[in-house]
Order: structure tokens, then C-alpha cells, then sequence
């Protein structure tokens, strides 16, 4: 789970205390997908683009 929060830009201090949270509240096949997706995100071979502009969007956004 705090993999998850550290991609979508969520500080690390915040991130070790909601991924705590995350991982006693949210339903089992929730959980499993998180965890897929950042095993996706982690071992993409090619550059995540999308990554780049969400951080850029968030940036605007604030």
C-alpha cells in the first residue's frame, strides 16, 4: 500500500500511517489489485508518461 501512496506523489510520512489504514480497511481483492498495479507500475519497461503528467496535473491542481 505505501508503494501505491509513494507513486501518486503522497508525502512518506503520511503515506507509512494510511497505508497502515489502507491495509486493515480495505477489502482483500482491493488490497490484491493495489499491490498488481504497483508491481505493473514497477516493472514497466517503458517510460510511464502518465506518471509523469499526473504528477504535473497535481502540481497545477494545488
Amino acid at each position: 500500500m505505501k508503494a501505491f501512496l509513494e507513486i501518486i506523489s503522497v508525502p512518506r510520512e503520511i503515506a507509512d500511517k494510511d497505508a497502515c489504514t489502507m491495509e486493515h480497511e480495505l477489502n482483500d481483492i482491493t488490497t490484491k489489485q493495489i499491490k498488481n498495479f504497483v508491481k505493473f507500475v514497477e516493472t514497466a519497461t517503458d517510460s510511464p508518461l502518465w506518471l509523469e503528467r499526473f504528477e504535473m496535473f497535481c502540481l497545477t491542481r494545488n
